[in-house]
């Protein structure tokens, strides 16, 4: 298996409506079987949902049953891009929080540590059923809660990384980043350092948000937006993989 971790806050966890995926998105409402995920959403400041081993990708990996995230995108498209590998997407994800505190490696309670148990179980599941594994790479939604101090994020968003593929051992893992909804003034800072965080670094990619829509203030990305975001950050990975 070749495993994809995702993770951050809200976007990532996902606010799209399942009931939206219809006309030219229905295919995403269905369980995609090629597919498989294992994830823990919510449990550090909110409700705690998380899967019993593997399940199908499908709506409803998230806080809430009913709603989707980056996700169903996102695998979709790695399916169809690389169909001689068996994908599996490890998702921790959880609304409002911030990578200064609440994804900290050094916050002993925050969600980091939670992302690294729920890697190393998986490969330990993995490896009981007698499968290899290998990381494939890191999609990131995050960010909404640090836009505040864009200037500081990229060194914190480094060492998140360096730390991570240590405590997993996965030394070359790359990482790919989703911008914030473009259509919000305030992310406009936060978008370009890591717009230019990306282009400076080989081993990270940038998702770009731009015409993608939002449902509410600007924040949360509505169905059909949220299916082209995980789209992006599969066509970005796609690329960094390829100039490994």
């Amino acid at each position: 298996y070749t495993i994809y971790l995702m993770a951050g806050q809200s976007n990532m966890d996902g606010r799209g409506r399942a009931e939206d995926l219809k006309g030219d998105i229905a295919e995403f409402a269905k369980p995609n079987e090629n597919v498989l995920v294992r994830f823990s959403s919510g449990g550090y400041k909110r409700h705690h949902r998380e899967s019993q081993g593997f399940v199908p990708l499908q709506p409803g990996i998230n806080e809430k049953p009913g709603q989707f995230g980056p996700e169903l995108g996102f695998g979709h498209a790695l399916a169809k891009a690389l169909p001689k590998q068996n994908i599996l997407i490890v998702k921790v994800s959880e609304g409002g929080t911030s990578l200064r505190e609440d994804w900290n490696p050094e916050n002993p309670k925050s969600l980091y540590h939670r992302l690294v148990a729920t890697c190393k179980k998986t490969c330990e599941l993995l490896t009981e059923r007698g499968a290899t594994h290998e990381f494939g790479g890191m999609a990131w939604h995050q960010g909404e809660s640090d836009s505040n101090r864009p200037q500081e994020y990229p060194a914190r968003l480094r060492a998140f990384l360096d730390r991570l593929r240590t405590d997993v051992k996965a030394p070359g893992m790359p990482l790919v980043v989703g911008g914030l909804c473009s259509d919000n003034p305030k992310y406009k800072g936060f978008n370009d350092a890591m717009q230019e965080f990306a282009a400076s670094s080989d081993d990270i990619g940038f998702a770009s948000s731009d015409r993608l829509k939002a449902f509410d203030k600007n924040v949360h990305f509505d169905a059909r937006s949220q299916i082209e975001l995980g789209q992006r950050m599969a066509q970005a990975m796609l690329k960094l993989q390829r100039s490994e």
